[in-house]
């Protein structure tokens, strides 16, 4: 473990900001105890009530609140797809967002936490950039991973929504250039957003995480291929959670 203080960053606008709060509260109840800081990033609008509210819930778990205004036009030289809101980029440039950071983690604002984050905080992650569970495709998405090249590494493709991050080492590859190029590249063709972005550029490097640290709705009725990409005591234990 690199410090006592558990970093939490995630990212919602006005509409989002419910389901944040239910996963804050989710996560505060499951890892009681813990000496956490959430990094709330938001547009430049986000009304200074909402913000009061979520920081008002993390006063009462001793959290504390920051937010990190997400300057306009961040994304504005990149080739992205329209039907996505900004905030589902927010992680392509958070080496930068969060400068004084070298260890995040990054948790989805629609999760609900049922474990203690700290053993997943406590994660070694080497050189490797981040950590992240395997995402089980359906067989309808098979073809979507084999257009970005990952056909026969169809098991590592991985789910952005929870991921430990190494941003000391993402600064040291330059990972916010390469993402911004892989970006551009995509274009339209990124149905996953950002996701299929580091998937192209981390998919060999990152450190694979058990089922059980994020369990998707795919997870219930893509079973068989679930229970190969993870095997069954994973799957059991992931139903178990």
């Amino acid at each position: 473990m690199t410090e006592n203080l558990i970093h939490i960053v995630s990212a919602a606008d006005r509409n989002y900001a419910p389901h944040l709060a239910a996963m804050l509260q989710s996560l505060f109840w499951s890892s009681q105890g813990r000496a956490i800081q959430f990094h709330l990033l938001h547009r430049m609008d986000l009304d200074h009530g909402t913000i009061a509210e979520l920081r008002q819930l993390c006063q009462r778990y001793a959290v504390e609140l920051k937010a990190h205004r997400v300057p306009a036009g961040l994304f504005a030289t990149l080739n992205l797809p329209e039907r996505y809101p900004e905030e589902a980029w927010y992680r392509l440039k958070l080496p930068s967002l969060l400068p004084k950071l070298d260890r995040v983690l990054w948790l989805d604002a629609d999760l609900i936490i049922l474990r203690d984050i700290q053993e997943l905080w406590d994660v070694e992650l080497g050189d490797s950039p981040l950590a992240a569970v395997p995402n089980a495709m359906t067989p309808r998405r098979w073809q979507h991973v084999a257009e970005l090249g990952l056909l026969n590494q169809r098991d590592r493709y991985f789910n952005t929504g929870v991921m430990l991050l190494n941003l000391s080492a993402m600064r040291k590859m330059k990972s916010e250039i390469k993402l911004a190029e892989l970006a551009n590249e995509l274009g339209e063709r990124a149905i996953f957003a950002d996701q299929d972005v580091f998937n192209l550029l981390f998919f060999t490097t990152y450190k694979s995480l058990p089922l059980p640290w994020n369990v998707t709705g795919g997870t219930y009725f893509n079973v068989r291929e679930v229970v190969r990409v993870h095997g069954g005591p994973q799957f059991r234990s992931a139903l178990d959670s």
